[in-house]
């Protein structure tokens, strides 16, 4: 599969890939600084937009808080979840040239204006969703036709490939499918999934299409950000 975007692309870094367990994962970053700066030189109208997740940050402190008080609300836990972000984009912030990356951390969308960077760095914003939503809202913002989503697995499946080993790997669904076979009818804080259930809606009435990569496959990232062949899934 090859895809075509335009000069702006909106790309979900997912923050497990930020970390592996309680390390961060300063190879990938490094070598993720090299590529984004690789694609900049490349393409001098390029403006890319990364979102960052929690990821393992996030669930490390929602885990923590909820053994200390097991009714901590799913907003409290949200909360928790947005600053995770907040600090996982901060990391990714400091990887750039200051005259490249916009310095100020992008948290609500009254923020997101000209993009006078050709890199601009947003964390979380409003509790109830994952920042895939918050990717979706910027896409649609910046009248993009899609998304990236670069997150762990290689591609969505059709269901849980950590539970079932033969799940079966997909290279295009439909909203409509997506929607009623494989994410949750109903959002929970820290919840593993491709993307998560108010994302999938808004992107749908959007008419908007995600791209779903293995965020940790460098090549394949370079690969798609440049209209060659990539792995992964794309939901339309």
């Amino acid at each position: 599969m090859v895809y075509q975007f335009k000069n702006i692309i909106v790309l979900n870094l997912g923050g497990s890939i930020i970390y592996s367990q309680n390390k961060i994962n300063i190879n990938f970053l490094k070598n993720f600084k090299i590529l984004i700066e690789k694609e900049l030189k490349k393409n001098k109208k390029r403006k890319l937009v990364i979102v960052v997740g929690g990821g393992y940050l996030a669930r490390f402190l929602q885990n923590s808080v909820h053994q200390i008080n097991q009714k901590i609300s799913n907003y409290n836990q949200d909360i928790l979840g947005i600053e995770a972000t907040k600090v996982n984009a901060e990391i990714i912030k400091n990887l750039f040239n200051n005259k490249i990356v916009n310095p100020k951390i992008i948290d609500s969308e009254k923020k997101l204006k000209n993009l006078k960077f050709a890199i601009t760095i947003s964390a979380g914003w409003t509790p109830g969703s994952s920042t895939d939503y918050i990717t979706a809202k910027i896409a649609k913002k910046l009248n993009l036709n899609e998304y990236i989503l670069a997150t762990k697995p290689d591609f969505i499946y059709n269901q849980d490939p950590e539970k079932y080993k033969n799940a079966i790997p997909l290279k295009t669904i439909s909203w409509k499918e997506y929607l009623t076979k494989i994410v949750p009818p109903v959002w929970m804080p820290g919840l593993k999934i491709p993307i998560d259930i108010k994302a999938a809606k808004f992107s749908q009435q959007n008419h908007l299409k995600a791209i779903v990569i293995n965020g940790q496959n460098l090549k394949n990232l370079d690969s798609l950000l440049n209209k060659k062949k990539f792995k992964g899934t794309l939901v339309d």
